[in-house]
């Protein structure tokens, strides 16, 4: 299959997680240099440890399982920018913290395989806001 292929399968095996997924990243984890191409071994190592690759980071998922969570805080940002309120990616960031401690708060004390915890830093609550709105902030 070539990167392509595997972009379109991807994104009609799993519409939501592939979203932004492109041939060229796919491309990336390929190796070409012998006589036909196979898997990088750095991503088949990942793959080993169900660990996704690097360029598609699993942190904006964090929230994939607590779709009606995800729905509120939509709909809470989006009435504050209805009635005028000037939202910027901070006050964004804090109307998303205050939804998840309200109502997940597991989310923060989540341990990941490199021992980290989830953080809601400005380059999150961008991507959150680009995937779920469309959102752009400079």
């Amino acid at each position: 299959m070539s990167p392509i292929e595997i972009e379109h399968y991807l994104k009609r095996m799993d519409p939501s997680r592939f979203s932004r997924i492109t041939a060229q990243v796919i491309g990336t984890w390929i190796d070409h240099s012998g006589p036909q191409p196979v898997w990088r071994a750095s991503v088949l190592d990942r793959a080993a440890c169900s660990n996704l690759p690097r360029a598609a980071s699993a942190t904006p998922g964090i929230l994939s399982g607590h779709p009606d969570i995800i729905k509120m805080i939509i709909d809470d940002l989006k009435a504050l920018r209805t009635v005028g309120v000037p939202l910027d990616t901070m006050c964004c960031c804090g109307v998303i913290i205050a939804h998840l401690k309200i109502s997940c708060p597991a989310v923060f004390e989540h341990v990941v395989k490199d021992g980290s915890h989830f953080w809601c830093t400005e380059a999150w609550v961008k991507k959150f806001l680009s995937r779920n709105l469309n959102w752009t902030f400079c």
